[in-house]
């Protein structure tokens, strides 16, 4: 799966970075066997953050979440 992650004007540091890259993969794959691309999106909210998550699946199917924190 080739993963993304950007920051939407802030800087997304390396610690927060590997975090995602490191965990996204293990969550998403329990939920579906093939997937092809992932885009992460961080973003600033009041005095925490957000988090965008759109994963695209085989067939067409893309599958869109967020957090809050």
């Amino acid at each position: 799966m080739q993963l993304s992650v950007h920051g939407k004007q802030i800087n997304i540091g390396d610690a927060l970075r590997g975090h995602i890259e490191e965990n996204l993969p293990a969550v998403v794959s329990k939920f579906f066997d093939y997937t092809t691309d992932a885009h992460v999106t961080v973003t600033r909210e009041g005095k925490g953050f957000k988090a965008d998550i759109s994963v695209h699946i085989r067939n067409g199917i893309n599958v869109q979440s967020h957090t809050s924190s």
